[in-house]
């Protein structure tokens, strides 16, 4: 009997994600874990465990084999989307990559756009430059939340391209929702919650400790954004 993987918090949690039955595009998939555990916990039914670079597709390939999950997994050598082809997959994960490089891959693969595929995002920087592309590029944001793991913070994006899609809110509130997520502040994210109270404070102390009054614009400006978000979910 093979081995059964462990995946992090913030991995399980993105991999638990995807719909029973899907076939799955892991892009930057490094060692293949999220894909063995697809197949392992019988969630997919084929994963394409893809990768720019021959050395982490090695990994993947080894730890396939160790984990007895060769049937079901294909690596390929990709950059970004570039090796899939339409109607192979129905879900992309791109997790553990920054926001612009996320932004790239799909700008990239505009060719595979399709309302049947899911995206299962997880940038982890540039978040607001990211929420806006993808509002602005008729992407649909369906499903958004936060988790802390070992003191960091993490934002998962599960979204649709749906080229008729229309904004839920006001443009006025575009800025608000772009840097915070409007599906975080509409739910009450309890994590997003807990970060805009840690960043209240340091911005608080930031002014405070300002000599020079005019650095402060841009400081108080996101602090209003914070405050802002903060009296939304209350």
């Amino acid at each position: 009997m093979s081995m059964q993987i462990n995946l992090s918090k913030r991995l399980e949690l993105i991999a638990n994600e995807v719909k029973k039955g899907a076939k799955v595009a892991d892009i930057g998939t490094d060692h293949a874990y999220i894909p063995i555990y697809l197949v392992q916990n019988d969630i997919a039914q084929r994963v394409y465990a893809c990768d720019i670079k021959e050395g982490p597709l090695l990994s993947a390939k080894e730890n396939i084999s160790a984990y007895g999950c060769g049937e079901k997994i294909e690596t390929r050598l990709s950059n970004g989307l570039q090796a899939m082809k339409s109607g192979e997959f129905d879900t992309v994960i791109i997790a553990g990559m920054g926001g612009e490089l996320i932004r790239d891959i799909l700008s990239d693969a505009k060719h595979l756009r399709s309302k049947y595929i899911e995206y299962i995002l997880s940038p982890h920087s540039k978040l607001c430059e990211f929420r806006a592309y993808l509002r602005t590029q008729s992407y649909k944001t369906v499903k958004e939340f936060m988790l802390k793991c070992s003191g960091k913070f993490y934002t998962v994006i599960k979204a649709v391209y749906d080229p008729d899609v229309k904004s839920e809110y006001k443009e006025d509130k575009n800025e608000l929702y772009d840097t915070y997520g409007y599906y975080l502040i509409k739910n009450k994210d309890k994590v997003l919650y807990e970060y805009l109270q840690k960043e209240e404070k340091k911005y608080e102390n930031i002014i405070n400790s300002l000599k020079n009054k005019a650095d402060e614009e841009g400081l108080s400006h996101k602090l209003e954004l914070i405050k802002e978000a903060l009296y939304e979910m209350q």
